[in-house]
């Protein structure tokens, strides 16, 4: 809930942020990287020497914990920096191997709470061979009682008929072998959700007896024909189905609830079809092959989740309604809003808004509580998406990859993280085509020009002691953009590009300078 985590190839955790709190309140991140450890009885790997018990291969995180499975099997749980080996109780996971593990949104207000691990809202859970998903409530790890204890004992539900695996022919009964062998699995609040190998879809509700059986959600199969599930992803409330054919089936716990429901059909657009969703509380991301991601949902608080900057400035101006004074937003558009990574595209919008405040159907937009002008304000959203669509215009061919490429996005309560491939050149190019050059004038030995023509004295932000007031802010930057493979040049372009548009705006001339605020063929409140 707190935390970003990350896996690099060395099978190593980072995290920023916090996790393990075990109350509620207003807790700062921690504005640095650390590394997840684990008991002083098993070293943890590295580049140096590899250790199949604390390599991780793949992890999950949760509102107040962290997943990871290593390379032999090993589950591990972190709710603080060390972690602890999960044991359950009656599954033999030396003899089965863990296949899967995922983590999901835990409340962290109950007492006590291996391919892939999986942490529901209340519940955890993993696949185990031979034997099936295999899930327990979440507990509060206990404080160590010494330096040996590094082990949990989970009291562990095997949901019936899921241990079924087809290349084996092991004997099974007729609930193996209707439901056929599970492929891919979520935990959602009270269900798990799993796919089989026959392209069915079934659900166990994890409230009732241990007596319970899946159920077979027949109102998501489609008239596609052949009907061919590619995936299923979902966290807390909502799910989707993926198809072979580029359709995507969306619902939520209530068409588990109410299983006759039909789904919602998200269908794919030629080269923009998405291949991957990522669930917070009330958002969700969307990435497409081409490598953009878009937000869609609410957004509560002007926490920022949506990546489309603050409620309360100029995310309006992207098509965010603001639905009271508490800031919580709602993207208008059925196609979500295009999250953007150019700083300078923020300096655009800031100008936009400027200008916008001396305008009526500016203030239309940017006014607090805009429940009545949510069609201007889609409709100001619907512009400034095709201007930012033409951002890289003469630089990135039609179908090329583009200077900011996404290649992962993922999404936690109230907040959302992406991995992305910067090409440097292509965004300095397309920067350099929305900069009018200045006229050329003399320049004092104590200072320069910088990318963008505009004065710059020797004593910058990144070798003066201007500094100083965000040393710790871009310390902690600095720090994320070395552990993702950045370059020094990169930072100084994204802060660069920040800090100057307050202090010399008006010195800068963009092709967008003397743009009015758009005028647009609306019709504001009667």
């Amino acid at each position: 809930g707190w935390s970003t985590v990350l896996l690099n190839s060395d099978g190593i955790l980072w995290m920023f942020g916090n996790i393990g709190k075990v109350n509620y309140g207003f807790t700062p991140f921690e504005p640095y990287a650390r590394k997840l450890g684990f008991p002083p009885a098993y070293p943890a790997t590295s580049k140096q020497r590899y250790e199949p018990s604390t390599a991780v291969a793949q992890f999950s995180t949760g509102r107040a914990c962290v997943l990871g499975l290593s390379d032999d099997g090993k589950v591990w749980h972190w709710q603080k920096q060390v972690a602890f080996l999960v044991k359950p109780l009656h599954v033999d996971v030396e003899e089965n191997r863990v296949t899967r593990v995922v983590a999901g949104m835990t409340s962290i207000k109950r007492e006590g709470q291996a391919n892939r691990s999986l942490l529901g809202w209340e519940e955890a859970s993993m696949y185990v061979n031979n034997v099936g998903i295999v899930y327990w409530r979440h507990i509060i790890a206990p404080e160590r009682l010494d330096s040996d204890a590094d082990s949990l004992l989970m009291d562990t539900t095997t949901i019936p008929g899921t241990g079924f695996r087809r290349p084996h022919n092991r004997q099974n009964d007729d609930l193996d072998t209707s439901i056929g062998e599970v492929v891919n699995h979520i935990v959602l609040e009270r269900y798990i959700v799993f796919t089989t190998d026959d392209n069915q879809i079934f659900y166990f509700d994890t409230s009732t007896s241990s007596t319970a059986v899946a159920v077979e959600l027949t109102s998501f199969y489609s008239n596609e024909t052949p009907f061919q599930i590619r995936d299923i992803q979902g966290s807390f409330q909502s799910f989707a189905v993926f198809t072979t054919s580029g359709s995507i089936l969306t619902g939520t716990v209530t068409n588990l609830e109410e299983p006759t429901r039909l789904p919602t059909i998200i269908h794919s657009h030629q080269g923009s079809s998405i291949i991957s969703l990522a669930y917070g509380d009330h958002h969700f991301l969307a990435l497409r092959a081409n490598g953009v991601m878009s937000a869609y949902g609410r957004e509560l608080n002007s926490c920022g989740a949506f990546g489309l900057g603050n409620n309360w400035d100029t995310a309006p101006l992207r098509g965010v309604g603001v639905t009271d004074f508490a800031g919580n937003g709602v993207v208008l558009g059925d196609r979500g809003r295009e999250i953007w990574f150019e700083p300078l595209m923020k300096v655009w919008l800031e100008d936009m808004r400027e200008k916008g405040r001396d305008t009526a159907r500016g203030n239309m937009v940017l006014e607090r509580d805009n429940r009545e002008n949510f069609e201007t304000i889609k409709a100001v959203g619907d512009f400034t998406e095709g201007e930012g669509r033409k951002w890289e215009k003469g630089v990135t061919a039609e179908g090329d990859m583009g200077a900011y490429f996404v290649l992962k996005v993922a999404a936690a309560g109230w907040h959302s993280a992406a991995l992305v491939l910067v090409d440097e050149e292509k965004a300095e190019q397309a920067r350099q085509n929305h900069i009018i050059k200045p006229e050329e004038r003399s320049v004092t030995p104590q200072e320069t020009l910088d990318r963008d023509g505009r004065t710059q004295g020797i004593d910058t932000p990144w070798n003066g002691s201007s500094r100083a007031p965000w040393s710790v802010f871009n310390w902690a930057l600095e720090l994320g953009r070395w552990f993702l493979g950045l370059t020094d040049r990169d930072a100084r372009t994204a802060e660069g590009q920040q800090s100057s548009a307050e202090t010399d705006r008006e010195s800068d001339r963009y092709t967008w300078t003397d743009q009015p605020f758009p005028s647009l063929n609306i019709h504001g409140p009667s």
